[in-house]
């Protein structure tokens, strides 16, 4: 089971509001670290909330802000998409 599917619930962090999610698995552009983060919108606020991706990780499936692999700040301006794998909540 992918990690998103496991360990995230639109219902749970955001009771009451309408919102939409996007996974994408993403590789850190430092350290080829596996990531994949969750694209939501939120009453018209796009949140983008990143994970741990690399299986044998101690962080796996955690929520990050940085990479565990190297410590690069997660973020839209150092992580591009690369993985096919876009699923729709």
């Amino acid at each position: 089971m992918h990690p998103a599917n496991r360990t995230h619930r639109p219902s749970t962090s955001f009771v009451g509001t309408a919102c939409e999610d996007t996974t994408m698995i993403v590789p850190c552009g430092s350290c080829s670290h596996k990531l994949w983060w969750v694209d939501r919108e939120v009453d018209g606020w796009m949140v983008r909330i990143h994970f741990d991706g690399e299986e044998t990780s101690e962080t796996y499936a955690e929520q990050v802000t940085h990479c565990p692999g190297c410590g690069t700040p997660l973020d839209r301006k150092t992580l591009k998409a690369a993985s096919p794998f876009v699923s729709r909540h």
